[in-house]
Protein backbone atom coordinates (compact mmCIF):
# COMPACT_ATOMS: atom_id res chain seq x y z
CA UNK A 1 0.00 0.00 0.00
CA UNK A 2 1.53 3.65 -0.77
CA UNK A 3 0.34 7.09 0.84
CA UNK A 4 0.57 9.99 -1.43
CA UNK A 5 0.39 12.93 0.30
CA UNK A 6 -0.01 16.22 -2.34
CA UNK A 7 0.63 19.83 -0.57
CA UNK A 8 -0.18 23.10 -2.75
CA UNK A 9 2.82 25.37 -1.62
CA UNK A 10 1.39 27.98 0.50
CA UNK A 11 0.40 31.48 -0.04
CA UNK A 12 3.21 33.61 -2.04
CA UNK A 13 3.54 37.17 -1.60
CA UNK A 14 2.96 39.48 -4.29
CA UNK A 15 2.91 42.79 -3.23
CA UNK A 16 5.94 44.14 -5.48
CA UNK A 17 3.30 43.01 -7.81
CA UNK A 18 0.58 45.32 -6.63
CA UNK A 19 2.27 47.79 -4.90
CA UNK A 20 4.77 48.68 -7.49
CA UNK A 21 3.73 47.43 -10.31
CA UNK A 22 6.77 45.25 -11.32
CA UNK A 23 6.26 42.22 -12.72
CA UNK A 24 8.46 39.66 -10.22
CA UNK A 25 9.52 36.04 -11.66
CA UNK A 26 6.90 33.64 -10.47
CA UNK A 27 9.57 30.85 -9.44
CA UNK A 28 11.21 33.47 -7.21
CA UNK A 29 7.99 34.49 -5.09
CA UNK A 30 8.42 34.52 -1.70
CA UNK A 31 5.94 32.87 0.96
CA UNK A 32 3.42 35.99 2.43
CA UNK A 33 2.81 36.12 6.56
CA UNK A 34 -0.62 34.84 5.80
CA UNK A 35 1.45 31.58 3.58
CA UNK A 36 4.50 31.22 6.28
CA UNK A 37 1.66 31.08 9.18
CA UNK A 38 -0.46 28.13 7.37
CA UNK A 39 2.52 26.68 6.58
CA UNK A 40 3.20 26.59 10.53
CA UNK A 41 -0.37 25.28 10.81
CA UNK A 42 0.59 22.18 8.47
CA UNK A 43 3.71 21.54 10.30
CA UNK A 44 1.60 21.03 13.03
CA UNK A 45 -0.79 18.73 11.51
CA UNK A 46 1.66 16.50 10.62
CA UNK A 47 3.50 16.52 14.68
CA UNK A 48 -0.34 15.73 15.76
CA UNK A 49 -0.93 12.83 13.38
CA UNK A 50 2.49 11.66 13.76
CA UNK A 51 2.51 11.15 10.20
CA UNK A 52 5.50 9.79 8.88
CA UNK A 53 7.20 10.34 5.14
CA UNK A 54 9.60 8.34 3.64
CA UNK A 55 10.31 10.97 0.48
CA UNK A 56 9.74 14.76 -0.07
CA UNK A 57 9.99 16.24 -3.42
CA UNK A 58 9.26 19.98 -3.78
CA UNK A 59 9.20 22.16 -6.71
CA UNK A 60 12.28 24.89 -7.20
CA UNK A 61 9.81 27.37 -6.85
CA UNK A 62 11.12 29.67 -3.82
CA UNK A 63 7.37 29.59 -1.83
CA UNK A 64 7.76 25.83 -2.12
CA UNK A 65 11.35 25.43 -1.12
CA UNK A 66 9.73 27.59 1.78
CA UNK A 67 6.93 25.84 2.42
CA UNK A 68 8.81 22.90 2.81
CA UNK A 69 11.32 24.66 5.00
CA UNK A 70 8.51 25.31 7.57
CA UNK A 71 7.58 21.53 7.38
CA UNK A 72 11.26 20.13 8.31
CA UNK A 73 10.50 20.25 12.27
CA UNK A 74 7.81 17.71 11.76
CA UNK A 75 9.52 15.49 9.27
CA UNK A 76 13.13 15.02 10.01
CA UNK A 77 13.44 11.50 9.16
CA UNK A 78 12.28 12.03 5.77
CA UNK A 79 14.75 12.20 2.92
CA UNK A 80 13.80 15.51 0.70
CA UNK A 81 14.98 16.67 -2.64
CA UNK A 82 14.36 19.60 -4.53
CA UNK A 83 12.80 18.68 -8.11
CA UNK A 84 12.83 21.28 -10.72
CA UNK A 85 10.33 19.21 -12.72
CA UNK A 86 7.72 19.36 -9.85
CA UNK A 87 7.58 23.04 -10.93
CA UNK A 88 5.02 22.30 -13.15
CA UNK A 89 1.23 23.27 -14.18
CA UNK A 90 0.59 20.32 -16.18
CA UNK A 91 -1.20 17.23 -14.55
CA UNK A 92 0.32 14.92 -16.87
CA UNK A 93 3.93 15.97 -16.64
CA UNK A 94 3.47 15.60 -12.27
CA UNK A 95 2.29 12.37 -12.49
CA UNK A 96 4.66 11.18 -14.66
CA UNK A 97 7.05 12.40 -11.92
CA UNK A 98 5.47 10.66 -9.19
CA UNK A 99 5.16 7.62 -11.01
CA UNK A 100 8.98 7.56 -11.55
CA UNK A 101 9.47 6.99 -7.55
CA UNK A 102 11.57 4.37 -6.18
CA UNK A 103 9.08 1.60 -5.07
CA UNK A 104 10.81 1.66 -2.04
CA UNK A 105 9.04 4.16 -1.06
CA UNK A 106 6.00 3.96 0.58
CA UNK A 107 4.62 7.39 1.57
CA UNK A 108 5.24 10.42 -0.79
CA UNK A 109 4.95 14.09 -0.22
CA UNK A 110 4.56 16.21 -3.52
CA UNK A 111 5.02 20.18 -2.51
CA UNK A 112 3.77 21.47 -5.90
CA UNK A 113 1.73 24.21 -7.49
CA UNK A 114 -2.04 24.11 -9.27
CA UNK A 115 -3.59 23.43 -11.10
CA UNK A 116 -1.54 20.36 -11.70
CA UNK A 117 -2.18 19.74 -7.91
CA UNK A 118 -5.68 20.07 -7.79
CA UNK A 119 -6.35 17.94 -11.09
CA UNK A 120 -4.26 15.40 -9.84
CA UNK A 121 -6.16 14.47 -7.23
CA UNK A 122 -9.40 14.54 -8.87
CA UNK A 123 -7.74 11.83 -11.67
CA UNK A 124 -6.21 9.53 -9.15
CA UNK A 125 -9.28 9.64 -6.61
CA UNK A 126 -11.83 7.00 -7.37
CA UNK A 127 -15.07 8.85 -8.36
CA UNK A 128 -17.51 6.06 -7.38
CA UNK A 129 -16.11 7.47 -3.86
CA UNK A 130 -17.63 11.10 -4.24
CA UNK A 131 -17.22 12.43 -1.07
CA UNK A 132 -17.69 15.77 0.89
CA UNK A 133 -14.30 16.29 0.77
CA UNK A 134 -13.54 14.91 -2.84
CA UNK A 135 -16.44 17.73 -3.57
CA UNK A 136 -14.29 20.14 -1.70
CA UNK A 137 -10.96 19.33 -3.64
CA UNK A 138 -13.19 19.57 -7.29
CA UNK A 139 -14.72 22.94 -5.80
CA UNK A 140 -11.10 24.44 -4.69
CA UNK A 141 -7.44 23.49 -3.51
CA UNK A 142 -6.44 26.61 -1.80
CA UNK A 143 -2.86 26.76 -1.01
CA UNK A 144 -1.42 25.12 2.09
CA UNK A 145 -4.13 22.39 1.69
CA UNK A 146 -2.82 18.81 1.98
CA UNK A 147 -4.37 15.88 0.08
CA UNK A 148 -4.05 12.11 1.60
CA UNK A 149 -4.46 9.69 -1.20
CA UNK A 150 -3.70 5.67 -0.49
CA UNK A 151 -3.37 3.21 -3.24
CA UNK A 152 -2.94 -1.00 -3.50
CA UNK A 153 0.19 -0.89 -5.34
CA UNK A 154 3.61 -1.92 -4.90
CA UNK A 155 5.07 0.57 -7.60
CA UNK A 156 4.54 3.94 -8.02
CA UNK A 157 4.98 3.23 -12.05
CA UNK A 158 1.29 1.93 -11.51
CA UNK A 159 -0.06 4.60 -10.40
CA UNK A 160 -0.71 5.88 -14.05
CA UNK A 161 -3.73 2.93 -14.08
CA UNK A 162 -4.67 3.13 -10.78
CA UNK A 163 -7.52 4.60 -8.47
CA UNK A 164 -6.65 5.68 -4.98
CA UNK A 165 -8.89 6.35 -2.15
CA UNK A 166 -8.68 9.97 -0.73
CA UNK A 167 -8.29 9.69 2.59
CA UNK A 168 -8.25 13.27 3.98
CA UNK A 169 -8.13 16.81 2.87
CA UNK A 170 -6.65 19.67 5.10
CA UNK A 171 -7.11 23.34 4.10
CA UNK A 172 -5.59 25.77 6.30
CA UNK A 173 -8.93 27.16 7.49
CA UNK A 174 -9.54 23.92 9.40
CA UNK A 175 -6.60 23.68 11.69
Amino acid sequence: MKQLYLLRHAKSDRSIERNFGINEDDIKRPLSRRGIKAAQKVNDFFIERKISIDLIKYSSAVRSIQTYEYLKDSLKKSQARECNAIYTFDVKHLLKIISRTNGEINNLLVIGHNPAMQESIIRLSDSAFSTPLYNKIKEKFPTASLAILSFEFNNWNDILSSQGVLVDFVRPVDL
